[in-house]
């Protein structure tokens, strides 16, 4: 009868600490550091119980091997719980600081440099180029590489589907770029004719003072997850 006994409280106290490991799993948003693994603790809990009740010494002796193996492995892994980093609160607390520094370009008029496209397209005389609206633009002044008489520019947006070549509407020769006025630029041809172009309406305008609508552009804004523009 007292064995019986014994054993039911075993079983039921079993049950409740089984009980109670499996509601801290199932709730518990973070596992305390000295919490063993779960199925570790309950292998150690049965041979406990069972080492408890056993009378044979042999049995004895296997089942507090086991135990001994359980426990060792329970101590490596509570020992590496202690070890292991802490992880930041915020995600991008261990992220690296940005330490990329933006080259320096000149700006305003160049001389004359190959662009990206071919000089049949245009001979280059000279260029501009500066960061207006968060791009970075460069406008290149000549002539046709097929048409000597052809004066053009070309107007180049990075990172943007926009701009392209803008033929002189009266063409005299090759153009050339003389002055910045705001984002409107003065260029020359070659018989010594005045023009202008408007860099944002991409066009060229009749003078300085005439009022055109600019071409849209896209944000510039590039989305940072760890915010390091902020």
């Amino acid at each position: 009868m007292r064995k019986n006994f014994l054993r039911t409280s075993v079983l039921i106290f079993t049950v409740i600490i089984v009980w109670l490991l499996t509601f801290m799993v199932v709730n518990a948003d973070r596992f305390d550091e000295n919490i063993l693994d779960t199925q570790t603790t309950n292998q150690m809990m049965s041979i406990q119980n069972e080492l408890d009740i056993v009378s044979d010494p042999e049995h004895q002796n296997s089942l507090q091997a086991k135990l001994n193996t359980l426990q060792y492995q329970a101590d490596i892994q509570a020992t590496g719980q202690k070890m292991a980093p802490e992880k930041p609160a915020d995600i991008c607390a261990s992220m690296p600081k940005s330490t990329f520094v933006e080259e320096v370009r000149p700006t305003g008029i160049l001389p004359g440099a190959p662009g990206p496209f071919s000089s049949q397209v245009l001979k280059v005389e000279n260029q501009w180029q500066d960061q207006l609206n968060g791009y970075w633009m460069h406008l290149y002044a000549g002539v046709s590489g097929l048409d000597s008489n052809q004066g053009g520019v070309i107007l180049w947006i990075e990172d943007v589907e926009s701009g392209g070549f803008f033929s002189d509407p009266e063409p005299e020769g090759a153009l050339t770029i003389l002055s910045v006025h705001g984002t409107r630029l003065e260029l020359l041809t070659s018989e010594g004719t005045t023009r202008y172009f408007d860099i944002l309406a991409q066009q060229f305008i009749p003078d300085l003072k005439s009022e055109v609508n600019v071409v849209e552009l896209p944000a510039s804004y590039v989305f940072d997850p760890c915010g390091q523009d902020r």
